[in-house]
């Protein structure tokens, strides 16, 4: 069948270049000879195959995509992983049985409408039922549950969508079955606490211990996404399984980037690293109180947490909730639930980790660029990086929501309404994918090695990666030396972590995403295995995560029956109150704002919640006083020094 396209001008000549290029050329190479965005040149080729007709509508020339050129150029403008590997993209492609030239011609014998193609149902195009069958079980991606017979589809262009649907499903951004490094990484999870040191687990069996219900990975390797994989569910009510383009909240990993859209507005001198954000904001100012007339504010330090502003954060907004603006939100008026921003410290002498300070940025990219953050983000940043399975927009809309996944407290709560909305965008609103953040990570490596500049200029990525105050660059933590330097940002909200790193040489890095509470550990656990697999230099602390961080497999023992029934009850230390109780042979405490988490005992005196790192107590070392007899307090932190006391009892459950 021949396909009329619509193209006009550029448009004519990138798309002739895909269509005819040779064998070993890829878009990427297309985009770069063009002197073009990657992102750019896929969106194209997407509106082209999806509705043949370009935004001018110019009837320029026609050309023949044949469905080998169909499913090649679906899988990369849909941005699947890059570039596919040809192994695995030849296996897809043989499966469907949609013959070249002329089998798209109308035929009078076909059934159905005139013309139509006979597309595979899902039985046929698991080809050769026993090997991709079982491949395709393995992976995930396909159950047998699944209804073996498809439609026979009316138009071609219906069967490209469907094609897309297809190609998503079977996750053709997955490595080759052959690349034995992802059953090491998913095997080789080391438990923090475990019952011989150097026991492995695998990530189902990590997941289920620290009560995780989705998990989501992306691999960068040799500068581009090795492969991307779900695991667990994004909604357990639904029972709708974790895919590569299932949506988490990214929680503060939306400051490093926001910081890109920051420093695409400096580049294009819209702004001032450098000089005062007072004198270049223009719907609200920072109050000035003796420090900020001793040092002024600047971006930079906003950028890298040395300003010294703070702000009560709100905890998020329930959906439904009225949403305040981000004035609102800076001056902490209602329907804000957070007071307003303070300047603390002397700007510029000490580091501070910061939302108030990239709550700022939110307003300045606003009054800078003349836009909406979320549009300017959007336009400026996000599709330009390719990141096209990811948004600021807080509410999410419906059609959005259903490929979003829940939150939940570790243990398998869900969160209210599914998930916390958070009006402030640049400190905790992206929802992303993996595999986007992947994008902005090789972005940022190209750009750092000067192989590619589609957003930053060389200069001014390495501006950004130059670690001041804190090991802090412009966004990102800066850690490592040598062959180990790297970027990287963690993410908390309620009921989703995240955790992202890349390395500035090899083009080395990974990004991991789950919709739990209390699933950082697990997350450094998979962190570490990639790490073992894919042979990355050492990957010690940063100055995000606290030293307890550090802390490798501990040997533990089982819970003495007498702690069993003694310790279970209610503990409060300042505002912060845990519960405290028995599961069978198992001690659990239940901590606010992130669920479950089980206690293990490493001595008679001893107890460890891996955890606690990441919660306000910052060590998972606890202490269950006194000794015998029933537990009146638990003494938290390296040195005990924070004292959970008795409130009430509660009783064990079973």
């Amino acid at each position: 069948m021949k396909q009329r396209m619509y193209v006009d001008g550029f448009k004519e000549q990138a798309l002739g270049k895909v269509l005819g290029r040779s064998a070993g050329q890829s878009v990427r190479s297309i985009a770069a000879d063009l002197g073009m965005n990657l992102g750019t040149l896929r969106g194209w080729m997407k509106q082209a195959l999806r509705d043949g007709r370009s935004p001018a509508g110019k009837t320029i020339a026609s050309a023949d995509w044949t469905p080998t050129q169909r499913l090649l150029a679906l899988h990369e403008s849909h941005g699947l992983g890059e570039e596919p590997q040809s192994t695995t993209l030849s296996r897809h492609i043989s499966c469907f049985p949609l013959q070249e030239s002329n089998s798209l011609e109308r035929r009078s014998g076909s059934t159905g409408a005139a013309g139509s193609p006979h597309l595979p149902t899902l039985q046929a195009m698991a080809c050769n039922s026993s090997n991709n069958q079982r491949d395709v079980n393995a992976r995930g991606r396909w159950h047998p549950a699944m209804n073996p017979a498809m439609p026979r589809l009316k138009s071609y262009r219906t069967a490209l969508v469907a094609t897309v649907l297809i190609l998503t499903v079977f996750g053709l951004e997955a490595a080759p079955a052959s690349d034995t490094r992802i059953a090491r990484v998913e095997n080789g999870l080391l438990p923090v606490a475990a019952t011989r040191i150097g026991a492995a687990a695998t990530i189902h069996e990590r997941m289920a211990a620290y009560g995780v219900s989705g998990l989501s990975v992306a691999v960068i390797d040799a500068g581009r996404i090795a492969w991307a994989k779900g695991y667990g569910v994004a909604d357990a009510a639904t029972g709708k399984r974790v895919t590569t383009a299932t949506l988490f909240q990214a929680a503060s990993i939306s400051k490093p980037i926001t910081a890109m859209g920051v420093l695409a507005l400096a580049q294009k001198g819209l702004l001032r690293l450098d000089d005062d954000v007072n004198g270049q904001l223009k719907s609200w100012h920072i109050p000035e109180n003796d420090f900020t007339r001793a040092v002024r504010i600047t971006p930079r330090m906003l950028l890298n947490h040395s300003a010294g502003v703070e702000f009560e954060s709100s905890g998020g907004y329930a959906p439904g909730d009225k949403l305040p603006t981000t004035v609102q939100i800076l001056d902490g008026i209602q329907p804000a639930h957070n007071g307003p921003i303070k300047v603390m410290a002397r700007p510029g002498q000490s580091f501070r980790y910061s939302g108030a300070g990239y709550l700022i940025l939110q307003q300045l990219i606003m009054d800078a660029s003349g836009e909406s953050f979320e549009s300017f983000m959007q336009s400026n940043v996000l599709t330009r990086s390719g990141m096209t399975n990811s948004t600021f927009a807080q509410p999410l809309s419906e059609s959005l929501q259903e490929n979003a996944a829940t939150g939940y407290y570790a243990g398998g709560q869900p969160i209210p309404g599914r998930f916390r909305v958070a009006p402030e965008l640049a400190v905790a609103g992206l929802w992303s994918t993996p595999s986007d953040i992947a994008k902005y990570v090789i972005q940022v490596q190209q750009s750092y090695s000067g192989s590619a500049n589609q957003l930053l200029a060389s200069s001014l990525t390495r501006d950004m990666l130059n670690p001041g105050l804190g090991r802090r660059g412009l966004g990102p933590t800066i850690s490592g030396s040598g062959d180990s330097i790297r970027f990287g940002h963690d993410g908390f909200n309620e009921g989703f972590e995240s955790a992202f790193v890349g390395y500035l040489n090899g083009g080395r890095g990974a990004v991991v995403m789950a919709n739990s509470g209390f699933s950082f550990m697990l997350i450094e656990e998979v962190l570490d295995s990639i790490g073992r697999a894919y042979g990355w230099p050492s990957r010690d602390s940063t100055s995000q995560r606290p030293p307890a961080a550090e802390i490798r497999q501990q040997l533990v023992t089982s819970v003495p029956a007498d702690k069993l029934a003694s310790a279970a009850g209610k503990y409060r230390f300042e505002t912060i109150s845990i519960d405290i109780y028995a599961r069978g042979n198992q001690l659990f405490l239940r901590w606010p704002g992130n669920g479950e988490a089980e206690i293990f005992m490493v001595d008679a005196k001893r107890a460890f919640c891996p955890p606690l790192i990441f919660s306000d107590v910052g060590s998972p070392w606890l202490i269950l006083a006194p000794d015998s007899g029933r537990v009146d307090s638990i003494l938290a932190g390296d040195d005990g020094s924070l004292r959970f006391s008795r409130v009430d009892a509660i009783r064990p459950q079973l």
